[in-house]
């Protein structure tokens, strides 16, 4: 799998008028009496791996439909020995 870096940007997003609602705009139909497109209204992401927040600036990878913050990448993805790190991680129990 190829990892692409890239710095997060804003992207539009359709935001609910009245509500609290949003959504990332790409172009899809919607009807103008319940949305406006604000240009930079999708202000942040979320980590596919981590779920932290990415936003404006942050560097990201990205591969395929993936997302990832650089922290995840170093851990993940850059590691010699996975296992090392995986062991090293707080475990959650059940």
């Amino acid at each position: 799998m190829k990892w692409t870096e890239s710095i997060w940007k804003p992207k539009p997003a359709l935001i609910e008028i009245g509500g609290k609602s949003s959504r990332p705009y790409i172009g899809q139909k919607y009807d103008s009496k319940y949305f406006e497109i604000k240009n930079d209204g999708w202000n942040h992401e979320h980590c596919d791996l981590c779920t932290v927040g990415i936003y404006e600036n942050d560097s990201i990878f990205i591969s395929e439909n993936q997302i990832i913050c650089a922290s995840c990448h170093s851990e993940f993805i850059v590691p010699k020995n996975i296992n090392e790190t995986l062991e090293k991680m707080n475990k959650i129990e059940k």
